[in-house]
């Protein structure tokens, strides 16, 4: 249930809202991103997502920001980090799904300088994703965030449809 009402939040965030999308699993994100053009104020695509989001229509939306330079770099570089660092200084909520490089073959500075910086900051944040789960583990910086879901692609089917078998048997 604490999973319900925290996710549900992003369906009716304070503003600014700034949704950032990492990881991999290209097709299982976007529809993510398709459902919150019209609740948040910026989507940043990063990770393994960037290069292939790029190249489609819904990449000329003025909300969806990108990678500063190589889309498809293994990690996000020092440039891409400050202008989150300046997005998120600015936001009241935060969601963050999936590591900002390739976590799972040691490209982690990237996705490490990311969680720092949300685990610093006054918004509300919520974080899920397997591997950003873990990685805010080994930084030990769990309880600087408002929310960690623990769904993983429950989490992505919940915020992309807004409900889930399970929830409309208990409703």
């Amino acid at each position: 249930m604490e999973e319900y009402k925290k996710l549900s939040e992003a369906f009716h965030p304070e503003h600014p809202f700034l949704f950032i999308l990492g990881g991999a699993k290209f097709e299982t994100k976007i529809p993510l991103v398709e459902n919150f053009l019209n609740v948040a104020d910026q989507i940043f695509i990063g990770g393994a997502l960037a290069k292939p989001a790029s190249e489609i229509a819904l990449a000329q939306n003025p909300k969806i920001i990108f990678p500063i330079g190589d889309k498809a770099a293994l990690d996000a570089n020092p440039e891409t980090i400050e202008m989150l660092r300046d997005k998120i200084s600015q936001a009241k909520f935060v969601l963050w799904n999936g590591p900002l490089g390739k976590y799972e073959d040691g490209y982690t500075k990237g996705t490490i300088a990311l969680a720092e910086i949300l685990a610093e900051s006054p918004a509300k944040v919520i974080i899920g994703g397997g591997d950003t789960e873990n990685m805010v583990d080994e930084l030990n910086i769990r309880d600087k965030f408002y929310f960690i879901s623990l769904a993983g692609g429950a989490m992505l089917d919940f915020l992309a449809n807004g409900t889930l078998p399970a929830i409309e048997v208990l409703q």
